[in-house]
C-alpha cells in the first residue's frame, strides 16, 4: 500500500516538473524570437490592371536590406498553426526602388498582394521563414 502512494506522488512531481520546464522552455523561446512592428499595407494607389508587377508606397522603414542597384528586401508577415498555437513568421519580398518621397519608397514588388502585413520594424536581422514575436498585435486582428 505505502509503495502505491509513493510512486503516485513521484508521478505527481515529475508531471508538476514537467509542466514547469515546459512553460520556461516557451517563455525562454518567445525571449529569443525577434521582436517585430507590423505594418498594415493596403495599397493605396491602384495600379494598372494591365500590369501585373504593380509599384506600391511603403513607409521606408519597412526596408531592411538594400544594395546600391536599388534592389531592397521587405518582408511580409504570415501566420499558421505552430505547437503552442498560431504563430507569425516572415517571407522575403524582393523589390526595386522606383521612387522615394517624404519617408516612403515607391516599389516595383510582383510579389507583393493588395493586402499585406509587413514588418516596419524589427530587433534583429530577419531571413525568410523566421518565426517572430509581433508587438502590436492589434494591427493584426484589423
Amino acid at each position: 500500500m505505502n509503495r502505491k502512494r509513493i510512486l503516485r506522488w513521484v508521478a505527481a512531481v515529475c508531471l508538476l516538473v514537467l509542466a514547469v520546464c515546459t512553460g520556461v522552455s516557451y517563455f525562454v523561446y518567445d525571449a529569443l524570437l525577434p521582436r517585430v512592428e507590423v505594418y498594415d499595407f493596403l495599397v493605396r494607389d491602384t495600379p494598372d490592371p494591365n500590369d501585373y508587377g504593380a509599384e506600391w508606397w511603403v513607409p521606408e522603414s519597412c526596408i531592411q536590406s538594400r544594395d546600391e542597384n536599388g534592389r531592397v528586401t521587405i518582408y511580409r508577415v504570415r501566420s499558421r498553426d505552430g505547437i503552442f498555437g498560431i504563430e507569425y513568421f516572415v517571407e522575403a519580398i524582393d523589390g526595386e526602388i522606383l521612387r522615394e518621397a517624404d519617408g516612403e519608397v515607391e516599389l516595383d514588388a510582383p510579389a507583393m498582394d493588395l493586402v499585406e502585413k509587413l514588418v516596419l520594424t524589427t530587433d534583429k536581422p530577419l531571413q525568410s521563414g523566421a518565426v517572430v514575436s509581433i508587438l502590436n498585435p492589434e494591427v493584426w486582428q484589423a
